[in-house]
This record gives C-alpha cells, structure tokens and sequence, in this order.
C-alpha cells in the first residue's frame, strides 16, 4: 500500500516531467573540418596532469582533423620545459607524438634561466631562440589556433 508520501512524490514527479516535455537526444554538430589547419597549444606548467590532458589534446586534433590536414605545435616556457625533458612522466608520449609530425618546441630564454642543457631534452625537442612570447607573437601573426593549456 502506498503511503501519502509515495503518492506525493510520484504526482510531483509526473507534474515535473508533464512541464519538461519530450525528452530529446543531444545535437550533433557538423562542424566542417579546415584543411591545413595551424594549431599552437601553449603550456607553461610543470604539471604532469597538465601534460596528460596536453598530450590527450595533441592526439585527439590529429584524430579529428587528421595528420596530413593539420600542423600541430606545442610550445613549452616556464616550468613547462621540465616536461619536455629525457626523464619526464610524459617523455615517452611527447616522442611517439613526434614520430606523427607534433613538433614540440622549448623556450631558449626559459631553458637559459633554468641552465637546462639541450642535451637533457627528448632528442626531438626543438629549442626556441629567443624564447616563447616572440614565436607565440609570430604564429599569433601568421593566423594560427592557439590552445593554452
């Protein structure tokens, strides 16, 4: 036998679903995929959790847009450099990244200040000279996507 309070609540809940309407399926959007797209995502932490969503971020645009329809670069100041270093959490990721066309780029000016030598960087980690502001400026110019992470 239903109590007063079951009863209560199923004429509640029918009143909140009569009041909601049909219940429909999420959009798809078809967004129309760019051909050479540019993307430049940004990183200046040292985090790996950071680096975890970088990397997943780097692999899911050359999922979607595909690895010959997009230049695809990751810019590393700050604190992010220690990332791009031979004995990082991510090193392994950031090289098979490398073998499918990501270039991974670390700050000259960060890499001074830190007296970080190139030799302990992944081997495909291009270094930057000046620094990162003057190629985020540049790829900035040159109408590229940019993601800071």
């Amino acid at each position: 036998m239903k109590t007063i309070h079951q009863s209560f609540f199923a004429a509640l809940l029918f009143f909140v679903l009569a009041l909601a309407g049909p219940v429909q399926a999420a959009e798809k959007l078809d967004i129309p995929l760019e051909k050479n797209a540019k993307v430049l995502l940004e990183v200046d932490s040292g985090d790996p959790a950071v680096w975890k969503k970088t990397v997943g971020m780097a692999r899911q645009i050359m999922t979607i847009l595909g690895m010959d329809n997009v230049q695809l670069e990751v810019m590393a100041w700050g604190q992010g450099v220690n990332m791009l270093m031979k004995n990082s959490p991510v090193a392994d990721n950031v090289s098979s990244l490398s073998d499918y066309g990501i270039t991974f780029m670390a700050c000259g000016n960060t890499m001074k200040s830190l007296k970080i030598s190139d030799k302990k960087l992944i081997d495909s980690v291009k270094v930057v000279y000046p620094g990162a502001i003057a190629l985020i400026l540049k790829r900035d110019h040159e109408g590229w996507t940019q993601i800071k992470m």
